[in-house]
């Protein structure tokens, strides 16, 4: 059974980590977002970060609620925004 104490530091080193996580997802992108950056960034070793999360899907999941896309999924949004984009452009000169 996990004492209190260590429970705890369980739940501070985590918070630690995704907070580390989120920073360099969002400055470094997942590609460049290693999990010795974000283990770094955090103040902490591999072992401590590996320790709560699995892999840096895991990490990158519990910090955003969903898995990584790829590069060919964000390329195909991407296009999708744009073109809902333009839609709504041409609609805003239809009606003006």
């Amino acid at each position: 059974m996990t004492s209190p104490i260590r429970s705890a530091q369980k739940a501070k080193t985590r918070a630690r980590v995704l907070q580390a996580a989120r920073a360099a997802f969002e400055h470094l992108g997942y590609e460049d977002a290693t999990i010795r950056v974000i283990a770094t960034s955090a103040g902490l070793s591999t072992g401590a970060v590996f320790s709560s999360f699995l892999d840096k899907a895991a990490l990158y999941s519990a910090v955003y609620g969903h898995e990584p896309i790829g590069q060919a999924e964000a390329r195909e949004l991407k296009a999708q925004v744009a073109d809902l984009r333009r839609q709504l452009a041409e609609a805003l000169k239809r009606a003006a």
